[in-house]
C-alpha cells in the first residue's frame, strides 16, 4: 500500500516500560525488588532524589536499598514525601 502521508516524516515509537511511572499502589507492589527513582517534595537526609532497589512497601512508607559511593544502606522514605516515582535503569 502507498504511504498515506505524502511528505517526508520521522516516526518515533516509545513505550513507558523501562522507566514507566509508578502511580498506583499496584505499580509499587509490582516494583518490589526492582530498581526505582524517587523524587521528594522536600529534602530527606539532605537529598530530594533517591535511586535504589525497592526492598519493602508498607502503607505509609517504603524502603529502598541504596548504593552510595562506598556503602550500601536501607533508606526509609515516608510515602507522603514522594512527589514522583518511576522504574529506573541501574548503571
Amino acid at each position: 500500500d502507498p504511504d498515506p502521508i505524502p511528505q517526508q516524516y520521522f516516526l518515533e515509537v516509545s513505550s513507558p516500560g523501562a522507566e514507566r511511572p509508578l502511580k498506583h499502589e499496584t505499580d509499587y507492589e509490582q516494583a518490589v525488588g526492582d530498581y526505582i527513582h524517587v523524587s521528594l517534595f522536600k529534602k530527606l537526609d539532605g537529598k530530594k532524589v533517591f535511586e535504589g532497589t525497592l526492598k519493602e512497601l508498607l502503607p505509609d512508607q517504603l524502603t529502598l536499598t541504596v548504593k552510595d559511593k562506598s556503602r550500601k544502606f536501607d533508606q526509609v522514605i515516608d510515602r507522603q514525601l514522594i512527589a514522583s516515582a518511576r522504574l529506573a535503569i541501574e548503571f
